[in-house]
């Protein structure tokens, strides 16, 4: 079970250039972005996937520690396209994408850690539950600082030039909090001292809160194995405490306890110190984004008016108020937490405004988005003869798949026309890949399009309906894609794996690739260069390169846990000795892919003079 989709069966059953010689513009509408400064040609300052790579010392998680091996060399893949190496190709655009941040306000009374280890494997498949928690979500801001500072240095083997636009591709936040949107914000755009921490015993919600129970310590998040399976970073040495199942950082214990040869380091203070502020880098180079599930439902999954199905209140009444599930019992065992009226479930017009407050530098206003009032799709110019296209691909009927509305889709039909006419390619990116986008389970489904043409079974209520669906009147976004010609690539996020598909039309001309891209909170923790070149001789080469942070990759038994980068790389550790973790070790699936899911050219027949 993809660990991403983590609720949509809870759910249901509970209720992705710096041109050649810096010619080209990237602009947007009236303005002009100014070109990265950053030399073409010098050799890179933070090495890429492609130099050297991060992996467990030895192969079996023994001791928890990575380390730094041989990177991944680039694959062609020549599937769509054939060229040979034209020393005389030319660099189009520079980008680089991000994904699924989904950063967390872990000490929220809404997260429902609890279902984590719910053992209902006789009626849900096994991990369904499996990101309810993970043991470096608390660390979550400083893994996306570390990703940003690593991007404002990294540069590509390829060109030797620095990325000139970022996007990403949704689940920026986990639960659509205005806490949540702003951290995110901040950290992209830079703040000196952002506070990771939440929490105000001086706001009254009511709701029978009352300031004199609430606790006074730092963390009020959940910790410690005594009463289900949580990260205890204190260890098991004070009174009371102990290593949740799973979690210890003895590996044969874990073994023993969940099949798992993983072992999670003890760092004392680690999780107070999260909480703690830290100067936040922001980008050099403007950024945009889009929706993604977590960005627009509770926990992903469900709207902010339906009747919360684990605790049967309201959303938002649970979110901004003192009582939370802290020790992992369910049904649920609540206890005191200080409430927090900044984590207000924000409405999809609200979540966009807020990207309208943003600092001028380094833009564009709004991010992508055209009005704070919407709508969350929008167009967007690179270069000449290339063109963005963010669309929405939330449900906001409610699960955690996609679909794409009559609208929206119509919207973009007369988006790829208009760039056709204008002899312009088109990247189009969005939260969900196209197979994820098949969530037809909801009223008035008849004006949906899904993903594929031939929708894959997939664990998503609903989705064999993208089968029955007449291509008339719900075409799908391949075969839209196919009918206009235009579309170089489609780049998601979503599944927090590395994958790359060729969509090759049946009985057509039509092509183009599809990337998607691991998510910042889980392992392997890496973004995605993303370098567009003509070759000059009727094919297109797009090169994906992946970035390990630059975080230490070992931070050390004693580590200064004042340090943010120290932060991430204890985050990077976690999330590779997560007992739910995919990294291609005791059976399970890798989240970094195969080969020619890494680094890889990407060829694409364009047709000569185009």
């Amino acid at each position: 079970m993809n660990r991403r989709s983590v609720l949509m069966i809870a759910t249901a059953v509970i209720a992705l250039t710096f041109t050649a010689v810096a010619q080209s513009k990237l602009s947007v509408t009236q303005s002009k972005l100014s070109v990265n400064k950053k030399l073409v040609g010098q050799s890179p300052q933070v090495p890429t996937t492609v130099d050297e790579t991060i992996v467990d010392l030895d192969g079996d998680n023994r001791l928890d520690v990575l380390t730094n091996r041989p990177g991944s060399p680039y694959v062609k893949r020549e599937e769509l396209g054939s060229t040979s190496r034209n020393p005389n190709r030319r660099l189009l655009a520079h980008l680089v994408q991000i994904s699924d941040f989904q950063t967390v306000d872990e000490e929220s009374p809404l997260r429902i850690e609890d279902l984590d280890d719910v053992d209902l494997w006789d009626i849900l498949p096994e991990n369904v539950f499996g990101s309810a928690y993970r043991p470096q979500e608390s660390l979550g801001l400083q893994t996306a600082n570390a990703v940003v500072e690593t991007l404002n240095e990294v540069r590509s083997p390829i060109s030797g030039t620095s990325p000139q636009l970022a996007f990403t591709t949704g689940d920026n936040v986990d639960s659509m909090q205005q806490n949540e949107t702003e951290w995110y914000i901040d950290v992209l755009d830079g703040n000196p001292n952002l506070n990771p921490d939440s929490g105000d015993p001086t706001y009254d919600p009511g709701l029978f809160c009352f300031p004199s129970f609430y606790p006074d310590r730092i963390y009020q998040g959940v910790r410690d194995g005594s009463d289900g399976g949580w990260y205890e970073p204190d260890g098991d040495d004070l009174p009371g405490m102990s290593e949740g199942l799973g979690y210890s950082s003895n590996e044969a214990e874990n073994f023993s306890a969940v099949g798992r040869r993983v072992a999670s380091r003890n760092f004392p203070g680690l999780l107070e110190a999260a909480q703690q502020p830290f100067a936040a880098a922001g980008l050099d180079i403007p950024w945009l984004t889009v929706f993604g599930n977590h960005d627009a439902l509770v926990w992903g999954n469900i709207t902010k008016g339906t009747l919360n199905p684990i605790y049967l209140a309201s959303n938002e009444n649970f979110a901004t108020g003192c009582l939370k599930d802290v020790n992992g019992n369910y049904p649920p065992d609540l206890d005191w937490v200080q409430p927090d009226e900044k984590r207000h479930l924000l409405e999809p017009n609200e979540w966009m405004s807020k990207h309208f407050d943003s600092p001028a530098t380094p833009g564009p206003v709004g991010h992508g988005f055209s009005s704070p009032s919407g709508p969350g799709y929008y167009t967007y110019e690179i270069t000449e003869g290339l063109r963005m296209i963010g669309l929405d691909s939330v449900n906001r009927d409610g699960l955690a798949n996609g679909t794409i509305r009559d609208e929206q889709f119509d919207w973009l039909d007369q988006q790829l026309t208009q760039a056709s006419n204008n002899g312009e390619r088109v990247i189009v990116f969005a939260h969900h890949s196209l197979r994820t986008m098949n969530n037809m389970d909801s009223f008035g489904w008849e004006d949906q399009h899904c993903g594929l043409i031939d929708s894959p079974e997939w664990p998503q209520p609903g989705a064999q309906q993208c089968n029955n669906l007449d291509p008339a009147t719900n075409e799908s976004l391949e075969a839209l894609f196919y009918r206009k010609g235009n579309v170089v690539a489609y780049i998601a996020g979503h599944e927090h794996d590395n994958n790359i598909e060729p969509r090759q039309e049946q009985d057509g001309p039509g092509k183009f690739w599809e990337i998607t891209t691991v998510s910042e909170v889980d392992w392997p923790q890496q973004s995605s260069l993303i370098e567009l070149f003509d070759n000059r001789d009727g094919t297109w080469s797009i090169f994906r390169t992946l970035v390990d942070h630059m975080a230490p990759v070992d931070a050390g038994d004693n580590p200064d846990l004042n340090d943010p980068m120290n932060l991430a790389s204890i985050s990077r550790e976690l999330s590779f000795n997560d007992p739910q973790g995919m990294t291609g070790e005791d059976g399970t699936p890798d989240r970094r892919g195969d080969p020619d899911d890494r680094n890889v050219e990407l060829v694409l027949d364009v047709g000569i003079g185009r």
